[in-house]
């Protein structure tokens, strides 16, 4: 669960579950599943223009997850999630959906980090 987030920060274990290991998506697949669901929240995550660099501890975490469902023989879906939230409590989401369309450089530069 790669979605966790506490004080504008996400991070995998920050509701109280553990990490994901090799052993949670061989049990995924055994259960009869072929494909998993990995929600992503890269708030805090992504540095400032204009390079939005994301942060490659979490960039690798995120890799291994999906390597991991790879190894079972899943589908890893990644979904950003929360990440168009914004509110005054919590500012620091990266994407501001209402301005997502003309982002342009933050899109790209996201982009190229995410597919290399």
């Amino acid at each position: 669960q790669l979605d966790a987030h506490a004080n504008n920060v996400s991070g995998e274990t920050l509701w109280g579950n553990g990490k994901a290991t090799q052993e949670t998506l061989h049990k995924v697949k055994e259960a009869g599943f072929t494909s998993v669901r990995i929600p992503v929240t890269w708030l805090g995550k992504v540095g400032a223009a204009p390079d939005y660099l994301i942060n490659s501890e979490w960039l690798e975490r995120v890799a291994e997850v999906v390597g991991y469902a790879e190894q079972a023989g899943l589908k890893a879906i990644i979904n950003i999630h929360h990440d168009g939230h914004r509110s005054e409590n919590e500012p620091g989401h990266w994407l501001d959906i209402t301005k997502a369309a003309t982002s342009t450089a933050a899109n790209e530069a996201i982009k190229a980090q995410l597919s290399a």
